[in-house]
């Protein structure tokens, strides 16, 4: 009996020991995301035991990354940060190890522009550049003016598996606060993560930006803010040029345009993407598309809220709306309503259908019906035709009914046209 204890204790002994060194095996490869979570308390992985994270973020070291206070950062809002950084990120990319920047009593100023430049595949695959929090881990261009982009992030080749997450970017610059790749798309960003930032650019000035995204592909953009300085102002909260089957969820506002898709500055390669939930407020243009190679992309979800309009698109083609709560203050569509090039609308909250004007009694010119009206509402549309004299009505040149009482669908992109010895009256709602 005694041996037998004693056996079973042997064995409990040795499964502790073993479950220990592995936890803390497992503890060094995960030790980045440990360190800054974002929590009051974390949990020991064993016994589940809740206990204090301590405030160590000046003592935090390891193996595989470096701390900007080794490099002389103060983070205390008075001492300019800038050497510090850029030799703190030097040494990280020579070290290949990644860079911590820990929370501070104030805020890291910052006088000069900051040039992330990775030196390219394999040699800096995987580095992580992070902080404790948006709240605690700031980077603050705006109290000595930057003539932007105030943090430039660029690589020397294709990069991948970089990650940038736990910090804020405040700027005041009539340029981008924080651009990602180069115009030339030589550095591309694959695999790429870019999650809990908050990026602020106070500058009212027309070239003003938040985010400016030249050169990415299949990256992650989670649980992000941006925000312009008000209402009206700037170029755009995100920039788009050449973005490539990439997924993104935050929250965009106060700016002239929350979202840009465009190639004027890059080849405008933006396809492929998704939206999930993305909540746009208190700008004038919440998604404007002008880019004619801006094709496949997904929103899904998300809201639309104190804007004036939703979506102005004079481009593109095959982008899609999925169920999203929209609430402008004028139209869905900017541009009178017709501002939908390429867009298409399912299910969703998208308010009433406007109607336009009946246009001129149509006459049959080498198979064409002309005039008539196509339809841009980014959504099928039954269309509830009475009264007046009607001798037809086509669509699509194709002769559909003959009479003053129809009803007809019109499909996105079709035309509708009316032959008539006096004008009929017509309803537009939602199919």
């Amino acid at each position: 009996m005694l041996s037998n204890i004693i056996l079973i204790g042997m064995i409990i002994l040795l499964s502790y020991n073993f479950q220990k060194s592995r936890t803390e095996r497992f503890l060094e490869k995960i030790h980045l995301s440990y360190i800054y979570a974002p929590i009051e308390y974390t949990a020991d992985l064993l016994t589940k035991e809740k206990r204090p994270f301590p405030d160590q973020s000046h003592q935090i070291h390891g193996e595989h990354f470096l701390n900007v206070r080794d490099y002389g950062a103060k983070g205390d809002g008075k001492t300019d940060d800038t050497t510090a950084f850029n030799a703190a990120f030097t040494a990280a990319i020579n070290q290949r190890k990644s860079l911590y920047i820990p929370e501070s009593a104030a805020y890291y100023r910052l006088s000069s522009p900051l040039a992330w430049h990775f030196n390219g595949a394999p040699d800096n695959q995987g580095i992580v550049i992070f902080g404790a929090s948006p709240r605690n881990t700031v980077l603050d261009f705006q109290t000595d003016y930057v003539a932007g982009p105030a943090l430039k992030i660029t690589g020397t080749t294709s990069q991948f598996y970089n990650k940038f997450s736990g910090f804020s970017v405040q700027c005041n610059t009539n340029a981008a606060c924080v651009q990602v790749g180069s115009i030339d798309n030589h550095d591309v960003f694959n695999e790429a993560v870019f999650d809990y930032l908050y990026i602020s650019n106070f500058s009212t000035g027309a070239n003003a930006i938040g985010l400016d995204l030249m050169a990415v592909a299949n990256s992650n953009f989670d649980n992000f803010t941006l925000n312009c300085a008000a209402p009206g102002t700037g170029t755009a909260g995100i920039r788009l040029n050449t973005v490539q089957f990439s997924k993104f969820f935050g929250s965009i506002g106060n700016c002239r345009t929350a979202m840009l898709l465009t190639d004027d500055i890059t080849n405008g390669y933006s396809m492929g993407n998704v939206f999930l939930a993305m909540d746009f407020e208190v700008s004038t243009i919440g998604i404007a598309i002008k880019s004619s190679k801006a094709t496949r992309n997904t929103w899904i979800g998300g809201h639309s809220a104190d804007v004036v309009h939703v979506i102005d698109a004079t481009a593109g083609n095959n982008n899609l709306f999925i169920n999203g709560n929209f609430a402008p203050l004028n139209t869905i569509f900017a541009g009178d309503g017709q501002n939908s090039t390429g867009v298409r609308l399912l299910g969703g909250n998208y308010g009433t259908q406007r109607t336009p004007s009946i246009p001129a009694s149509a006459i049959l010119v080498d198979g064409f019906y002309t005039p008539s009206v196509i339809n841009k509402s980014g959504q099928d549309a039954m269309i509830y035709i009475f009264g007046g004299d009607v001798s037809s009505v086509a669509v699509n040149n194709a002769v559909v009914a003959m009479s003053s009482a129809a009803t007809i669908k019109l499909r996105v992109g079709e035309s509708i046209a009316i032959s008539y010895r006096t004008a009929p009256s017509w309803t537009w709602r939602p199919d």
